[in-house]
């Protein structure tokens, strides 16, 4: 399995237990390559860059070097074969079921 079917099978499984979804994806340095996040819950908060922007500098003493209200909406901007992907993924992972990526 690549990393692509993990994603999207891991995404259809959350989504058939929670309301709502969104998958997300960002570069790990330490990694030298994306990983891909899902959020799932009851519902899912928008925010505008402007109040990502604000509780950052309410919560975070330091310099962060990724993430702003700029690169929030950049990180749930899938490409083309994810968004694909996540669209025909079929695959709920269960116990009886397992997903193994080697």
């Amino acid at each position: 399995l690549n990393y692509a079917e993990v994603f999207t099978a891991i995404h259809h499984t959350l989504g058939s237990v929670f309301p709502a979804t969104a998958p997300c994806q960002a570069h790990m340095p330490s990694f030298g390559l994306l990983w891909g996040f899902i959020i799932a819950g009851e519902n899912i908060e928008t925010l505008p860059a402007q109040e990502i922007d604000r509780r950052i500098r309410q919560r975070v003493t330091s310099d962060l070097r990724y993430y702003d209200g700029t690169a929030h909406p950049g990180m749930f901007t899938l490409p083309k074969y994810l968004r694909r992907g996540l669209a025909e993924e079929k695959r709920l992972i269960t116990k009886a079921n397992p997903l193994y990526a080697v």
